[in-house]
């Protein structure tokens, strides 16, 4: 029986997935049958014959939506597309290739349905090859310690959101690792379930070794996002400090060196001081700089409603 309430919105991003799709459509519907649901396709510029398939299930069931990428942009610009179009106040996001398993979206909800923003799964016994999971492994040790959100697997594309924290954050470049960090950064609460992970069936994986490096790009950014984006100055400054004591120091040896010893051939240390003192010097202005933007944007009204908790009793 369809719960006429509100309504569930199931992102699935594709690329090059089309031995996929019937199934997976398949297995959502059977198990989405009792939610009132949209499940929302969005292809990533496939090569293959993804999009027809979709645009035949859409002649055949209402609640599916297709959006078509020009070209191959990337799991996050995906994502973005999804959210931007995503009807429903709860909305899921699973992969295409069945190693999610639908079964798990009631999980999803239940958890939702206790309070959370945004749950997030852990796939405790992934079926991937060694070393992606031991890749995955250090990855996810890594982050959880460095930015002390407690998480097992950011990684992981099964997660389910209040509308409030897809219309809230902005995904972009390969920031979808980093989706439960954004959403730390505006206060929203998290948690994880164990979700059941299948071996992929067909096809292969579409993301290379360059992830690792694309990653840690990511990462950082993420991390500036989640400590400095409101407090520039904050990271910059710590920059700059370093940089004006270095060339401090380094000129004031040169100085004691000439005029209190009588040294010769220290003028490398002393041109050397002078570099990191003048780039100290742009660094800090550069912070200042940012931190003054930063004040003109919230002069002119910034919507800090952002950060505001949804009253869910009312």
């Amino acid at each position: 029986m369809m719960n006429q309430g509100r309504l569930i919105s199931i992102i699935v991003p594709f690329y090059n997935e089309e031995l996929s799709l019937n199934q997976l459509y398949q297995e959502i519907s059977k198990e989405a049958e009792r939610y009132n649901y949209e499940l929302v396709f969005v292809d990533d510029g496939s090569a293959d014959k993804g999009g027809a398939i979709i645009n035949e299930l859409m002649k055949k069931d209402k609640r599916v939506r297709l959006f078509t990428l020009r070209r191959n942009m990337g799991k996050s610009m995906a994502l973005n597309i999804g959210f931007q179009n995503a009807q429903g106040d709860v909305v899921i996001t699973m992969d295409a290739d069945l190693q999610d398993d639908p079964r798990e979206v009631s999980n999803f909800i239940k958890k939702i349905d206790e309070g959370y923003d945004l749950v997030n799964g852990w796939k405790i016994n992934r079926k991937d090859p060694l070393e992606k999971k031991l890749a995955s492994g250090f990855f996810n040790k890594f982050v959880s310690l460095i930015t002390g959100i407690k998480l097992h697997d950011f990684n992981c594309g099964f997660k389910a959101y209040r509308k409030c924290v897809i219309k809230t954050i902005k995904v972009y470049g390969e920031m979808h690792r980093f989706i439960p960090i954004l959403a730390n950064s505006y206060g929203f609460i998290m948690t994880e379930i164990p979700v059941h992970h299948n071996r992929r069936s067909y096809g292969k994986s579409k993301f290379g070794s360059e992830r690792y490096l694309h990653g840690f790009f990511d990462f950082l950014s993420a991390y500036f996002l989640l400590g400095y984006s409101r407090r520039p100055f904050h990271f910059i400054g710590v920059v700059g400090l370093l940089s004006l004591t270095l060339g401090s120091a380094l000129i004031l040896y040169s100085i004691m060196m000439k005029f209190c010893y009588g040294q010769t051939g220290i003028r490398p240390a002393f041109f050397a001081g002078l570099f990191f003192f003048t780039t100290a010097i742009q660094i800090i202005m550069t912070g200042f700089v940012a931190e003054l933007v930063i004040y003109g944007h919230q002069k002119k009204g910034s919507d800090d409603s952002v950060y505001i908790k949804e009253d869910t009793k009312s």
